[in-house]
């Protein structure tokens, strides 16, 4: 092998290092092609030689496909999808070795980024599933049981108010919801057979003028 081969070799690694560093990477994908054609050139010693250098090469382009992969996947609904490509895109990382600084950098940003994004839609699923539920109780006019959920609903949404997403709109809605039941439990009570005779009860007491009875009974009835 001509000793060019090998100076032609690593000006090339140099350069996808300096297009990586610099944010350029998709100039540096398209120059992939021809840094594995120098690579094939050398003869077997100088392949042992560089071979560290260019598995790098080969395992920081691979993180920059798979980030922009994963920029797609993230917004779609497969959330055992969006795990996989993280883990490979954190298993990249952790073993690939001298990365430039500036593309460290976007790797570690972009992946925690979407980590976020992922752990997000993971609490927000959890949450839907709980308001299913809810809504299933409503429409069997289970209020209470309902109303029973929303302390785990509340803390769900707590944990997606960590994420850094605006959710002023989500608490709204759910503060209203919740208010909405809280009002149809309080009428199916009043309205209920039992509540109709302690309301009767009540007037009594109050004709009687037996206060103490008649807040006892308003209790048990809107409680």
């Amino acid at each position: 092998m001509f000793k060019r081969d090998e100076d032609t070799f690593i000006k090339y690694a140099k350069k996808l290092r300096k297009l990586l560093n610099k944010g350029n990477y998709d100039s540096a994908l398209a120059r992939y092609n021809r840094l594995k054609a120098y690579y094939d050139m050398l003869d077997e010693s100088d392949k042992a030689m560089h071979e560290y250098e260019f598995n790098s090469m080969v395992k920081q382009i691979m993180l920059y496909l798979k980030i922009d992969e994963l920029k797609l996947v993230i917004k779609g609904d497969d959330l055992d999808l969006m795990r996989d490509y993280l883990n490979e895109v954190d298993y990249l990382n952790n073993t690939t070795f001298d990365m430039p600084g500036n593309y460290r950098k976007f790797v570690m940003g972009s992946y925690e980024k979407y980590l976020n994004e992922f752990n997000y839609r993971i609490v927000l699923s959890e949450m839907n599933e709980l308001l299913e539920l809810v809504y299933k109780l409503r429409g069997e006019e289970n209020y209470d049981q309902a109303l029973h959920l929303f302390p785990k609903i509340m803390l769900k949404f707590r944990e997606m108010s960590g994420h850094g997403i605006d959710t002023k709109e989500t608490y709204r809605q759910l503060i209203n919801f919740r208010e909405e039941l809280k009002v149809k439990l309080l009428k199916m009570r009043a309205y209920s057979d039992e509540a109709k005779t302690d309301i009767r009860v009540m007037k009594k007491a109050l004709r009687k003028r037996d206060s103490d009875s008649a807040r006892k009974l308003h209790e048990r009835v809107f409680s």
